[in-house]
């Protein structure tokens, strides 16, 4: 089992050395920032949601406990229907900690998004972007099938650096037709 865990971690850092991760299942692809340590964002016996990065220098280590580095990413779910708005999406994972404004201009391209920050105690920051788009490969539906989800978590010296390398991410997020 544990070979598997990094057999997983292994080829998802040989995947990401060409610096552009894509997921052909929820239709959308990032280019990842130089220099920073990527992971896939699924368990071990799920399918690829996603992407995560590092914000710091530390340790390639996909296993570990990613709360408690800066730590940021994008993922795609097929939950969009189970809500009629992005906002009613978007509040179950804006619960924990104290609402605050998020910072501006936190947007995926050409799809409406929302936005929120939590500040868990005086240490840790999380940012969540939300936006609903797209229909599952080979159906036509009448409401989105697929939330796709940014997120940032940081600390607060950290949140102004870290919020424009979200932003970044953000900008470099493209969309195609899921399943192709």
């Amino acid at each position: 089992m544990r070979r598997m865990v990094l057999a997983q971690i292994l080829v998802l850092a040989a995947c990401t050395v060409g610096r552009v991760y894509r997921n052909s299942e929820y239709g959308f692809s990032a280019a990842l920032p130089a220099g920073r340590t990527a992971c896939q964002k699924s368990g071990l016996y799920e399918h690829d949601h996603g992407v995560g990065i590092f914000l710091d220098n530390g340790a390639l280590d996909c296993a570990y406990e990613q709360e408690s580095r800066p730590y940021m990413g994008v993922v795609g779910e097929y939950n969009a229907a189970d809500y009629r708005t992005a906002e009613e999406a978007i509040a179950p994972l804006c619960q924990k900690g104290t609402a605050a404004v998020p910072p501006p201009g936190l947007v995926f391209p050409h799809l409406r998004s929302v936005a929120c920050r939590r500040d868990i105690g005086a240490a840790r920051v999380n940012i969540t972007v939300l936006a609903q788009c797209c229909s599952r490969p080979g159906e036509q539906a009448e409401v989105p099938d697929i939330n796709y989800i940014a997120w940032l978590d940081t600390t607060p010296e950290r949140l102004e650096a870290d919020t424009a390398e979200l932003r970044d991410l953000l900008n470099r997020v493209e969309f195609f037709k899921p399943g192709q």
